[in-house]
Order: structure tokens, then C-alpha cells, then sequence
């Protein structure tokens, strides 16, 4: 499987897992982000857009992918969900990522509790 296909495969697994319908909603554009630095770019307006960087994505393992591509249609949820006056990475983005990052494995859920609780 090339990368451009696992990104694919990527971006359609977690679309439909979260039931964002990508031939309506979101366009994904190939032509690296508006910032070389970047992996990912989600623009909800005036149509939704995930831009994610190819070249950058095809020189990281695949769980940077998912990664990437977990993290910008988060945003799209939390916009969905929020409207518009949701902080970027707002508490509402950070809770939303997170749970969509434990939920498919790609960060372990950490319980701290405090010494006189053990």
C-alpha cells in the first residue's frame, strides 16, 4: 500500500467511524499545507477543508497519520458540535481529540491518583 493510500484508508476509516460524510463535508487537498511545517490545516469556512501535507505524512510512520488526520477532523467536530466560537485548541478540541485518541488506541489513558487514594 502506498502512503497516498493509507492516508486514504486513514481518513475514510475515521470519517465514516465518526459519521462525517467526506463526500459532502470535508475536501482533502494534496498540495501540502499553507505552512510547510505543519502535517494537517482544517479550515471550516467557507466549506469545510482539511488540507493534509503529503510529502511531509509520507516520510512518518503511519501512526503519524492517523494521528494527523484524528486531529484535523476533530476540529470539524468540535466546530460541528461547538460553532464557530470554539477556541482552536480550546478545551472543547482538547477533550474531543483526546477521547477520539484513546478510543482508537493511539494514546493511553493515564489514571493518576493521589498517594492517601492508593
Amino acid at each position: 500500500m502506498t502512503t497516498r493510500d493509507y492516508i486514504c484508508a486513514s481518513y475514510n476509516k475515521f470519517s465514516d467511524k465518526y459519521n462525517i460524510d467526506i463526500a459532502w463535508v470535508i475536501r482533502m487537498e494534496w498540495n501540502g499545507p499553507r505552512n510547510k511545517n505543519w502535517l494537517g490545516f482544517y479550515l471550516s469556512k467557507p466549506k469545510p477543508l482539511i488540507e493534509l501535507n503529503y510529502p511531509a505524512l509520507s516520510k512518518l510512520p503511519e501512526k503519524e497519520t492517523d494521528i494527523t488526520v484524528i486531529h484535523e477532523l476533530a476540529h470539524h467536530l468540535t466546530v460541528k458540535k461547538f460553532g464557530e466560537k470554539a477556541r482552536i485548541h480550546g478545551k472543547e478540541f482538547k477533550k474531543i481529540y483526546t477521547d477520539m485518541l484513546i478510543e482508537n488506541e493511539l494514546l493511553q489513558k493515564t489514571i493518576t491518583r493521589r498517594p492517601h487514594e492508593l
